[in-house]
């Protein structure tokens, strides 16, 4: 670390853990403020399970800049866009679908890090979809973003950023 950066470093207490954290550029930060807030990033084993409602090109886009890092699982619409574009995907059902597997049954058995999820506006059964995996999420602790213009930012900081990998390591760890 610069030596004029030293006395003026920042310590985040996350857990039981003191971790001094320095950062290069804005990218970095970012990531480092939400690591610090609590966000666990997934896995390399992990998938991202991405369920957009009416915004398919941009699901589209995050999926293609996850898809260097973590596979990805979505729902029936989204995966076919994704597919679509020439991008690997696995699918699952929604909730309301009545079939298995649904996104519950993968957020259960650990198979997803990180979720991205958009409701349809006005769709009443897509809301109370998005509702029961919400609470899937937070009862199993899997982070689920659902503004996809922070998922696409993560997604470029991921993609972007490699040299972020000592603070992803250290994500992970915590």
């Amino acid at each position: 670390m610069p030596a004029e950066l030293e006395s003026s470093s920042s310590y985040y207490n996350c857990g039981y853990r003191l971790t001094q954290l320095y950062v290069d550029g804005l990218g970095e930060a970012f990531l480092t403020s939400l690591i610090a807030s609590g966000l666990k990033m997934p896995k390399g084993d992990a998938s991202v399970l991405i369920s957009v409602g009416g915004e398919k090109d941009i699901g589209v886009k995050i999926a293609e800049k996850f898809s260097g890092s973590y596979s990805i699982i979505a729902t029936e619409g989204t995966a076919k866009a994704i597919r679509a574009s020439d991008i690997s995907c696995g699918e699952v059902y929604k909730i309301s679908d009545g079939k298995e597997p649904n996104v519950l049954d993968v957020i259960e058995n650990g198979r997803v890090g990180l979720i991205v999820n958009t409701p349809s506006p006005g769709n009443l059964q897509a809301e109370s979809d998005g509702y029961l995996m919400r609470r899937k999420a937070v009862e199993f602790g899997v982070p689920m973003i659902t503004n996809l213009e922070l998922a696409d930012a993560l997604a470029d900081i991921i993609t972007e950023h490699r040299v972020i990998s000592s603070i992803l390591a250290w994500a992970h760890a915590s």
